[in-house]
């Protein structure tokens, strides 16, 4: 089965082989025809979003038309139109964070948003809890390209990667040892790009609970 991705060109969908997606193992990408061309069936879909709701983490198929549909949860919009601009930046690499108290359902907010983007964006979300950052990197860049080959024909677009694994590494912050590796690997390929390679979407998850005034 061939699975599609955005082109560079907004009205086009291109079929991607399966060595090129078993090359990118380290990505969970979310593919524009995700669900559209497999049978789903309605009792795993059913089952999917019962455990979704008693607490399992989401998954891609909880985000399907065959489920009913996840109330957009707070700050979809604004995540929605801070990515569009990041998509319109003359830089390589762009970031959006997001701040959420753990538990509030910030991973699922972000997933949603990636489900949104899908048939304009490449998106994809880290999955290696190891968290190679050069090999990454790698991953995306190709991902942006559409090569993992220094010198084939590319086709561009804008890669949407979530970053939810971890926060920091050695005490350094995840989102900028990847953002000087992208850009390492960019420089690195000769990419010539008037759009953002990856749009890094940073989950923070941030304890906002205020401390209790003394008695």
């Amino acid at each position: 089965m061939m699975y599609q991705l955005p082109s560079y060109n907004p009205s086009e969908k291109i079929p991607i082989p399966t060595k090129f997606i078993d090359s990118l193992s380290l990505l969970d990408i979310v593919w524009s025809d995700m669900f559209e061309t497999d049978h789903v069936n309605p009792d795993v879909a059913r089952q999917h979003q019962t455990d979704f709701f008693k607490g399992a983490p989401p998954k891609w198929l909880n985000f399907h038309q065959v489920n009913l549909p996840l109330v957009e949860r707070h700050g979809f919009n604004d995540l929605i139109d801070l990515i569009e601009k990041g998509k319109r930046k003359r830089s390589l690499i762009t970031d959006v964070s997001l701040r959420y108290q753990p538990g509030s359902g910030g991973s699922t907010l972000a997933m949603q948003v990636l489900w949104h983007f899908r048939k304009d964006l490449r998106c994809a979300r880290v999955i290696d809890s190891d968290l190679d950052t050069k090999k990454l990197s790698k991953q995306a860049v190709a991902l942006f390209l559409l090569s993992n080959e220094e010198h084939a024909e590319q086709n561009q677009r804008t890669v949407l990667l979530l970053q939810d694994t971890k926060e920091k590494i050695n005490d350094q912050s995840v989102k900028q040892i990847l953002w000087e590796d992208l850009i390492e690997e960019v420089h690195e390929r000769h990419i010539d790009t008037k759009i953002p390679a990856v749009i890094i979407l940073n989950c923070i998850p941030t304890d906002f609970t205020l401390p209790s005034k003394p008695l």
